[in-house]
């Protein structure tokens, strides 16, 4: 027999390891499977280790290695928590009425109160400021309210009663220097004692809310109506002034 013939006998045998299904076999699908599970377990346990709470003793043991470690550095340790009852709150100042609706508001009242017939709405610097002319409310270079002065302020007490917002009383005076020998050495001491007097006043006719006052004098000559003649602004300048600020008290 020849080597032809041997060749053409010869069985042909299939590998396993051999053509598409083979190769099929030889990628391991599962192992994704498996890698995707171990993953989620692992991502398991780390959440779990988050939300425990760490034994103490551990903890201190711990704390007191890193201590030993770095060289007897200081590791802050757990503080007690505030008590509660012991704590003040915040000092909030809440806002008071609406400046706009508070000067419709006083706009009424005065037109109803024949006594302050004279007094002056106005809006300055974010405030609204009620002015009260002196010629209203003293007798000359007096710093003591006349009768009429007296009947405006209690009017005007009435028509504060439900006023929450912060107040302030001023006085102001013109440029003009004292006549020596009087009782106020300075424009300052008058401006002063005319808002004193206006505030008293107030307090004697019920109002509890608190009232600042000040004495400014002819400091805010220069801004009080620029445009008016000289007469005009020195009779403007002699009057006492109820600020209302958008808060409640001072």
């Amino acid at each position: 027999m020849t080597n032809d013939s041997h060749a053409i006998l010869r069985p042909k045998t299939r590998h396993a390891w051999c053509g598409p299904a083979a190769a099929e076999i030889r990628q391991p699908g599962w192992l994704m499977t498996f890698v995707d599970l171990v993953s989620l377990l692992l991502a398991f346990f780390v959440l779990m280790f988050a939300m425990s709470a760490p034994d103490r003793n551990q903890w201190q043991r711990a704390t007191g290695s890193i201590v030993e470690a770095l060289g007897g550095a200081m590791v802050m340790r757990d503080v007690a928590p505030p008590d509660p009852s012991s704590m003040e709150p915040a000092q909030v100042s809440p806002r008071g009425l609406d400046l706009g609706y508070l000067e419709r508001l006083l706009g009424e009242k005065l037109a109803a109160a024949p006594e302050l017939g004279t007094a002056r709405l106005r809006r300055v610097d974010g405030r609204l400021v009620l002015s009260l002319p002196n010629e209203l409310l003293f007798a000359g270079g007096d710093a003591s309210l006349s009768a009429a002065g007296r009947a405006a302020v209690f009017a005007l007490s009435v028509a504060l009663d439900t006023v929450v917002n912060r107040l302030q009383v001023r006085g102001h005076t013109d440029p003009r220097a004292l006549a020596p020998g009087g009782r106020f050495n300075s424009n300052w001491e008058l401006s002063l004692a005319r808002a004193l007097s206006v505030a008293e006043a107030m307090r004697a006719a019920g109002m509890r809310k608190p009232v600042s006052v000040r004495g400014v004098a002819d400091g805010h000559y220069a801004a009080d109506l620029p445009a008016a003649g000289t007469a005009t602004r020195a009779a403007f300048a002699r009057r006492v002034d109820i600020v209302f600020g958008a808060g409640r008290d001072w």
